[in-house]
Order: C-alpha cells, then structure tokens, then sequence
C-alpha cells in the first residue's frame, strides 16, 4: 500500500493509481479511506464510467444516499 501511495504522490493525477488504492483499501475494510481515493480518482479521470460505480457503490455501501444518487445521476446522464 505504501508502494501505491508514494507512486500516486509522483503522480498525483493518476487516477488509475488512485482507482487501484482504493479498490485495495475496500477489500481491507477501510471504506472512509477508501471513498478520498476514489473521489480522487473520478476528479482525475472523469471519462472513466467504471470508477463513478465503484464511487457509486462505495457511498451506498456507507449510506450516503444523496451522494450515491448524485453520482449515478452524473453516470446516467453522461449516457
């Protein structure tokens, strides 16, 4: 985890690195942690439709509602 951590500190604006972060903090159980890094991710590459439901399921999992229903708002419609 360090490893991925200083890599994304040389290149803050990866948001593949930062997606991989936080995909590894959910399977560790560290939720909170994990939603910074996946906001970051989507921030940094906003294209990318898979990161928003990863996003999207991250916040329903720690219900937050209004914010999960924003985030599959922006995915439908950039359809």
């Amino acid at each position: 985890m360090q490893a991925l951590e200083a890599a994304l500190e040389r290149q803050p604006k990866d948001g593949d690195l930062a997606a991989q972060i936080g995909a590894a903090l959910v399977s560790t159980h560290q939720y909170r942690r994990a939603l910074d890094y996946y906001h970051k991710a989507v921030r940094n590459s906003p294209a990318n439709r898979p990161l928003q439901l990863h996003l999207a399921k991250l916040l329903l999992r720690l219900k937050s509602w209004d914010s999960a229903e924003k985030v599959h708002l922006l995915y439908l419609t950039a359809t």
